[in-house]
């Protein structure tokens, strides 16, 4: 099977962590969240793999090469200007290897699904468009799919942009909600006909207009409710919730390094919760760590206290420091005794 993986947004709402790289590179205890997403694609049968790529394509491409090192074989479709879901796939389809169903992995998805049980029903059902779905607790800001007893498509609502950011803002622990959706979890199977329906020479979003037209064609287009854990990671937060998935074993990923063998902790360093500590990083004594990701080479002096935190590569905190709920950019320096509570910080501060 061959399959696409789309890998070409900026991640604005990563920054300062995507100043760097990609956000499908964003290390997710210690293996860039594409790795995972790689790993499940082979393990179901999915051995080529195209990269939809724009912003740092470079980079996806220098760390993956020809695939070979990750057991599968990668092409790479670059595009000069975003060109939105749809365009995304139309653009790296004519990479694929042949003409014949494929899937779909949005690059900023984590899940725990049997990716074989919806490709199976999506071949026997011969669907233009097969589409994972997964609960979530309305409201949310998140398209809501509404399918029959077949799990037939019979209507797709996408809210607008305006309308995902009001929607996205509301506390996700909040006691109002109101039952659930079932929304698009950002993995496809398609056939290779649907292409036709995309234009070649704009941008195109496949939820506000790819689909639409599907339904107006009265194209086959069923959706399947998946089991296991999902989640997007599209901002900080939700890095730290696949963090903690992943090291409580709630996705079947294999067992990832939590502390790498390179990192120095000091026996009087004390670390508490979900803590990731990467290679040549070095933690002193007195330091507490509590539910934070230290990326590459962080040296956290003595004394200090970092709670909730995601701490980029090559930062150095001085003694003493207090951060809490930060997310501290590449190369950024907080001197000793400073105190940080809930920002996105880069560069120095005192």
């Amino acid at each position: 099977m061959q399959g696409i993986i789309i890998a070409g947004g900026k991640g604005t709402r990563f920054r300062p962590l995507t100043y760097i790289r990609p956000k499908p590179l964003i290390p997710v205890v210690n293996k860039p969240l594409l790795e995972y997403q790689v790993e499940q694609l082979r393990l179901h049968g999915v051995d080529r793999i195209v990269f939809a790529t724009n912003y740092l394509a470079e980079k996806i491409e220098e760390h993956f090469g020809d695939g070979s090192r990750f057991g599968v074989e990668m092409r790479y479709a670059i595009e000069e200007s975003p060109l939105g879901t749809g365009g995304a796939i139309r653009n790296a389809a004519s990479q694929l290897w042949y003409q014949e169903d494929f899937v779909v992995f949005n690059g900023d998805i984590v899940c725990g699904f049997d990716l074989q049980q919806i490709i199976a029903f999506h071949l026997a059902k011969s669907s233009t468009c097969t589409i994972a779905l997964t609960p979530i607790p309305r409201p949310n800001p998140f398209g809501k799919i509404v399918i029959d007893s077949d799990m037939s498509i019979q209507s797709w609502t996408e809210p607008s942009e305006a309308e995902k950011k009001t929607l996205a803002s509301l506390n996700p622990d909040a006691d109002f909600h109101e039952g659930d959706d079932y929304i698009n979890a950002g993995f496809y199977v398609i056939s290779p006909r649907l292409l036709e329906l995309i234009p070649d020479d704009r941008p195109v979003s496949f939820e506000r207009e790819t689909f639409p037209t599907l339904m107006d064609h009265e194209e086959r287009l069923y959706a399947m409710p998946m089991d296991g854990y999902w989640t997007d990671v599209g901002r900080p937060s939700q890095l730290m919730d696949v963090t903690e998935a992943l090291l409580t074993g709630k996705l079947p990923y294999q067992n990832p390094t939590a502390i790498m063998p390179t990192a120095y902790i000091d026996p009087k360093a004390v670390l508490h919760g979900y803590v990731v500590v990467a290679e040549g990083c070095r933690v002193e004594a007195g330091v507490e760590l509590n539910n934070t990701v230290l990326m590459p080479n962080v040296h956290i002096a003595a004394d200090s206290v970092v709670n909730n935190c995601i701490i980029d590569s090559e930062c150095i905190i001085g003694p003493s420091a207090r951060l809490d709920g930060v997310v501290l950019g590449a190369g950024s320096n907080i001197t000793q005794g400073t105190q940080l509570n809930g920002v996105l910080a880069n560069g120095t501060h005192a």
